[in-house]
């Protein structure tokens, strides 16, 4: 799909792989980072720090000025804790980001069952950043997200599913949505998590 990185084939199917990335979160494209579930750590406080912790590096290694108005200095697909997170980080850090959300921000929590209990693990763990997380349910999270997301107004454009990402050989992404939209970053971080692949059995079908 993204042309950057494919999954290790492996025997069993209930086996889930993960991209191949570097210390630093990067991928085999310089550039190209993850961060989040797709890296293999699904909860929710690792994702939060992991994103903030990239966003601060990649801030901190020097990110060139925007070339034109159309080219962001950081483009952000996926717009769930991992995303947010970068997203606040990006606006600390004075970077010209956007964020890329196919269907609504904070999807995999919206779409929890209601009451759902959310717990901060691991305890020994600090949060970093300016996303707000603690022990809470599924309704209290995304109220106060819903609120520090509208006071933030960070630059968050849902229903943008991307499609295809290709690196120019001006060293340029060029992202391309669903809806044929196109945007252009010199750096992108994909935190899209991994609700859209899920775990197959590899068990035969049952018929009647």
């Amino acid at each position: 799909m993204w042309g950057f990185f494919e999954k290790k084939p492996v025997s069993d199917p209930s086996i889930l792989t993960f991209p191949d990335i570097d210390n630093d979160l990067q991928t085999a494209v310089e550039g190209m980072y993850l961060c989040g579930d797709i890296t293999g750590y699904p909860l929710l406080k690792i994702s939060i720090n992991q994103a903030h912790d990239l966003v601060e590096r990649i801030a901190a290694e020097g990110v060139p000025p925007s070339p034109s108005e159309d080219v962001y200095q950081l483009a952000i697909v996926g717009a769930g804790a991992a995303g947010l997170s970068a997203a606040f980080a990006a606006c600390g850090r004075n970077l010209n980001y956007v964020v890329l959300e196919g269907e609504r921000t904070a999807n995999t929590v919206r779409n929890f069952h209601i009451g759902k209990k959310l717990f901060a693990e691991p305890l020994s763990l600090q949060l970093k950043g300016d996303l707000w997380f603690e022990e809470c349910t599924r309704e209290k999270l995304l109220e106060r997200w819903d609120t520090d997301l509208s006071e933030a107004e960070l630059n968050i454009k849902t229903g943008e599913k991307v499609a295809d990402i290709k690196k120019g050989s001006d060293g340029i992404f060029v992202i391309t949505t669903t809806g044929g939209t196109t945007f252009r970053a010199m750096r992108v971080i994909l935190a899209v998590g991994k609700q859209g692949d899920p775990r197959k059995l590899g068990v035969t079908r049952r018929t009647r």
